[in-house]
């Protein structure tokens, strides 16, 4: 009896550690948001994807520049303003957005707007 209570244990933490691992994955890494921008720009052959989920996040290979991902904001009518360290400010209207960028996998770079205020109003534009 002991030995199917050990079992049932282990299998029960098992099961936790998992769920603890997706939710960590999918809402702290936002790997999933990811994986899906990389399917979108391999398998439809664009420049760049904007990927809304979690987060307001554009993707595009590193062999863009990253004038692709300014012009996309622009034809959102967000203005380029400055940058600073990985961060992109734009504005809009009097308001103000900071995107934020990094390289993923070597070969993708990841333009992310964390602020949940702007990702719901740029989100209207969808």
């Amino acid at each position: 009896m002991d030995k199917i209570r050990i079992m049932k244990f282990i299998k029960i933490v098992t099961l936790l550690l998992s769920i603890v691992l997706i939710v960590l994955v999918y809402y702290e890494l936002k790997y999933s948001d990811v994986i899906f921008g990389i399917y979108q720009l391999e398998r439809k052959n664009k420049k760049i994807v904007k990927v809304s989920r979690k987060s307001l996040i554009f993707i595009m290979k590193n062999k863009e520049s990253e004038d692709l991902f300014i012009e996309e904001m622009d034809r959102m009518g967000w203005k380029f303003h400055d940058i600073y360290g990985r961060g992109y400010l734009f504005d809009k209207n009097g308001e103000e957005i900071l995107a934020m960028q990094s390289k993923r996998f070597g070969r993708y770079t990841v333009y992310e707007i964390q602020n949940e205020k702007y990702f719901n109003y740029m989100n209207r534009e969808l």
